[in-house]
């Protein structure tokens, strides 16, 4: 593994930059959930402002996982009902072929 350079480390310091790098590949797969759902609706992202009442350019930092604190649960709430859908959130074990869901919240 390459050592961080100083610019990195500095970076990496503040605790904004670094939590979205330590949560990058999460912002992307919700941002790419959320794309995915407004896409297969026909939605483009001003109509799903219109909608929602999140702002358009909130909506493409969310769906380019760009957003640096990530979206809130409420704004997942509300551009999920805006485009017809519930966002549906459970815990389940992470590992062995006998995964168990211990709760499931349909929002």
């Amino acid at each position: 593994m390459n050592k961080a350079s100083k610019f990195e480390e500095l970076a990496l310091a503040d605790k904004d930059v670094k939590f979205g790098f330590d949560n990058y590949d999460v912002l992307k797969q919700i941002g790419s959930l959320v794309r995915e759902m407004r896409v297969s609706g026909g939605f483009s992202q001003t109509a799903l402002q219109e909608m929602s009442g999140i702002p358009q350019a909130d909506i493409s930092r969310v769906e380019s996982g760009t957003m640096e604190r990530g979206p809130s649960l409420l704004t997942l709430v509300r551009l999920a009902h805006a485009a017809g859908k519930r966002l549906v959130i459970g815990i389940e074990d992470e590992e062995g072929e006998d995964k168990k869901t211990t709760r499931v919240l349909a929002l």
